[in-house]
């Protein structure tokens, strides 16, 4: 009797479909609300690299997908295009934490800067 693999079995967008989902509960927009209610500098600060590391990972896919590399000999499979997205992903994140591009910086300091404005507005 032969035992199959269940990932072998599905298909490459399945994988990618369940990478996301699994990422889903950490959305910048919930990040950043979160920040608000709670008025948590950390989660604000977290909520930025959150979104830098976004950026950074856009980014390295663009220049990914412009560069003129051909398929090769060996065609690339499915599973090897998901392993270089969720390679880029985590890369994206430790170039983050790394210190990045200084966009985490910046936007904490707006942000913190609108929070502030709003606590000192009296509420109508």
């Amino acid at each position: 009797m032969k035992i199959q693999n269940n990932i072998s079995m599905m298909q490459g967008q399945d994988i990618l479909k369940i990478h996301k989902e699994d990422n889903a509960d950490t959305s910048f927009e919930q990040l950043l609300e979160n920040a608000k209610v709670s008025q948590d500098d950390e989660k604000l600060k977290e909520a930025c690299r959150e979104m830098e590391a976004y950026f950074i990972q856009h980014m390295f896919k663009t220049m990914r997908a412009s560069t003129q590399l051909g398929e090769g000999i060996i065609p690339k499979g499915h599973h090897e295009e998901i392993f270089e997205d969720m390679l880029i992903e985590e890369q994206s994140k430790e170039a983050t934490k790394a210190g990045g591009i200084g966009l985490a910086d910046m936007l904490y300091r707006q942000l913190s800067r609108e929070n502030e404005a709003k606590m000192k507005t009296p509420l109508e």
